[in-house]
């Protein structure tokens, strides 16, 4: 679950997209240096009338590292996050906890929100943020 969380932060994925990951939408270059992510069913790909898929690019070493990890030994119709969301709400909240951070109402949506302030404060770029993270409108992605 660290592994998808930094790969969540670094391309600003929703709370439950990262849960939908097997490892055929998961695909590396050739140096391993990026990886895209496939999205067949997502929030923004469900208010489209086509049905597609969305293709996010990860850029960040980390991230790409992390999920590189991540599909080590897995069969293409594997999971790449094996628990269920209730139980990483679960650990979230205890993560919170032991952390002492109660006051400061982190959810999991934060990673997304926070992936996407930071992008947003080293780019200067509010269209490539909006398009990176899939925002339609400034109004949702401020």
């Amino acid at each position: 679950v660290s592994l998808m969380l930094v790969a969540a932060f670094s391309v600003f994925l929703r709370a439950g997209e990262f849960f939908m990951f097997t490892r055929k939408d998961v695909e590396f270059n050739d140096w391993g240096s990026e990886a895209v992510l496939t999205l067949h069913a997502s929030k923004t790909i469900a208010k489209k009338s086509v049905a597609s898929v969305e293709r996010v690019p990860v850029r960040d070493r980390l991230a790409v590292l992390g999920l590189q990890l991540l599909c080590r030994d897995l069969l293409p119709g594997d999971k790449l996050v094996q628990i269920t969301t209730q139980r990483f709400r679960q650990l979230w909240r205890m993560a919170i906890q032991v952390l002492g951070m109660n006051d400061f109402n982190f959810l999991p949506y934060s990673v997304r929100r926070c992936g996407a302030t930071l992008y947003f404060r080293q780019t200067g770029n509010m269209e490539e943020t909006m398009l990176l993270g899939r925002w339609a409108h400034l109004r949702t992605a401020t």
